[in-house]
């Protein structure tokens, strides 16, 4: 028997408008300003990216410069903060529609982001996802480290997800939303892909492959 139908939605520039950690980071440093001297290392941390390419270390640079140190209680505030006052403007109605016919039709939601979970899973909750799968910070007992406790859950991570998706829900037809490049990797793998907001570059590889685009504005 086939099992229910799951829709998988990138957040940033897909549900967002622009990149939900930049404003998170924001936030953090406009509530807690005497951390603002630690603006100095992000000219070093972005060098060290050019070099590397490597996304997962440069954003757990960013969030430990930001806001390690914190205690559960503090993160909690912060990120309480940050949800309940995320704008409905830097969210994009094209994409709450698709939620909400999604919801309506009776199919399970799961928000696939590279963004760190400590703020996307409870934007999640908030935005009615059923199942968040986020890059994972870690934590040094009850303080906040910042750094990622795993793999950055970009391109080949959010495969491997997609494939545990499906693993743990055999049978059911599996529909996923994504904005760049790197999401055609697992966009590719699901029964009904579809690609948002990409820039021109997306947009050519998609139509290559087959994949269907539209806006969202």
């Amino acid at each position: 028997m086939a099992g229910p139908r799951i829709a998988v939605f990138d957040l940033d520039n897909t549900i967002t408008r622009g990149d939900s950690l930049a404003r998170f980071l924001r936030y953090a440093l406009a509530r807690r300003p005497g951390r603002a001297w630690r603006l100095f290392l992000f000219p070093w941390f972005a060098i060290r990216y050019a070099l590397t390419r490597d996304r997962g270390r440069f954003k757990g640079s960013l969030l430990h410069a930001t806001v390690g140190g914190l205690t559960r209680t503090q993160a909690t505030a912060l990120v309480d903060g940050f949800v309940s006052g995320f704008p409905d403007s830097a969210l994009r109605p094209g994409a709450l529609a698709a939620i909400a016919k999604h919801r309506r039709d009776g199919e399970r939601l799961i928000l696939l982001s590279a963004s760190p979970d400590l703020y996307v899973e409870p934007l999640g909750r908030r935005l009615g996802f059923s199942q968040v799968m986020a890059s994972k910070v870690r934590w040094d007992g009850d303080r906040l480290d910042g750094h990622l406790a795993g793999p950055n859950m970009r391109g080949a991570e959010k495969l491997r997800a997609i494939e545990a998706i499906r693993g743990a829900n055999r049978g059911s037809s599996i529909a996923a939303y994504g904005d760049a490049s790197a999401d055609l990797e697992h966009l590719r793998a699901v029964d009904s892909p579809t690609l948002v907001n990409g820039k021109p570059a997306a947009r050519r590889a998609a139509q290559a492959l087959g994949i269907p685009w539209l806006d969202w504005r």
